[in-house]
């Protein structure tokens, strides 16, 4: 029970960073600009890490997203907007978010990303 407390309360203040305190804000209206971005590239059909257990924390971070693909322009073309966000913006904001909050590099961040939520072994 404290693994899944200490898992969701970090998830939590994950979350809250990226969008109460607009942690990410910044990064992803640049990467709306054109700035550089590892996931524009990446194969619309691969399996994305979900990074977040908490359907109600992926909800809150998906509206924010769309939210700010809404709000502004954007130098990016895409067909499909749930892929966009689900493939592009999401990976983006958690790994921004997880370098800003853990004081990580973004390799580093992306390296935690991709192996996904520590668990406890029990």
């Amino acid at each position: 029970m404290q693994a899944v407390t200490e898992r969701t309360a970090k998830e939590t203040r994950l979350v809250d960073f990226i969008i109460q305190s607009k942690g990410a804000e910044q990064h992803l209206v640049d990467v709306l600009s054109g700035k550089r971005s590892t996931w524009i590239h990446q194969k619309s059909c691969c399996q994305m890490p979900l990074y977040l257990d908490s359907e109600e924390q992926h909800d809150k971070l998906v509206a924010f997203l769309k939210t700010v693909l809404h709000r502004g322009p954007t130098q990016l073309s895409f067909t499909d907007e749930v892929l966009f966000i689900c493939h592009v913006l999401f990976p983006e904001t958690i790994i921004y978010g997880l370098s800003m909050q853990d004081n990580l590099s973004l390799q580093e961040a992306e390296q935690v990303f991709f192996s996904g939520p520590a668990y406890h072994q029990r």
